[in-house]
């Protein structure tokens, strides 16, 4: 008996682990949205991203596409655009997106949270920057803005009760970034 109690406390150690992830909230919704243009622009979009564990870059796992989809619904909803494309075309505006994530961490904290089935938590920080280049139609550099976002996550076993409720939305992050630094090049009359 006391084998099948250890055996199951093991398996419930083993499969109860949970995370909590949660956004330090240092970009806000942008005060003015969707944005109006004078006159219309058409832009062309390409998009881009970077990975970073610690301070080595490793090889980035992003769904290049569905980036590429979710910036462009933003740029289409800022009402700033009359039409944005990611296909090679002749456009007003050339705006390259990149998404930068550098995530922060000690590996022999992760190794010792999971040796230990999660009964030591570990923390993990990822810093998630939109960087936007624009162009003008001759392909000449008129300005670059960004904007950044910190996204803690906490690796605990007595988490998993909160594992449901404490996920940040990473696209709902990409997105609050995107517009913000939409907006800024309007402020700074970049585009």
């Amino acid at each position: 008996m006391k084998r099948f109690i250890s055996l199951a406390l093991l398996m419930s150690l083993a499969v109860l682990q949970g995370c909590a992830s949660y956004s330090h909230n240092l970009q806000s919704e942008p005060t003015q949205w969707p944005l109006s243009s004078e006159k219309p622009t058409k832009a062309y979009l390409s998009v881009h991203a970077e990975y970073q564990l610690n301070d080595a870059a490793a090889n980035s796992i992003t769904n290049i596409t569905a980036l590429e989809n979710l910036v462009k619904k933003d740029l289409e909803e800022s009402g700033y655009f009359s039409a944005v494309t990611t296909q090679k075309e002749a456009a007003d505006v050339y705006a390259t997106v990149t998404l930068r994530n550098h995530e922060e961490g000690s590996m022999g904290l992760a190794f010792i949270t999971g040796l230990s089935l999660f009964l030591i938590p570990g923390a993990f920080d990822n810093t998630y920057s939109v960087e936007m280049r624009f162009r003008d139609a001759e392909g000449n550099v008129i300005g670059k803005t960004s904007a950044q976002e910190r996204v803690t996550t906490w690796m605990h076993l007595i988490l998993l009760p909160a594992a449901p409720f404490a996920r940040a939305d990473i696209d709902e992050t990409i997105s609050i970034l995107t517009k913000r630094a939409l907006e800024k090049a309007i402020q700074e009359k970049i585009i």
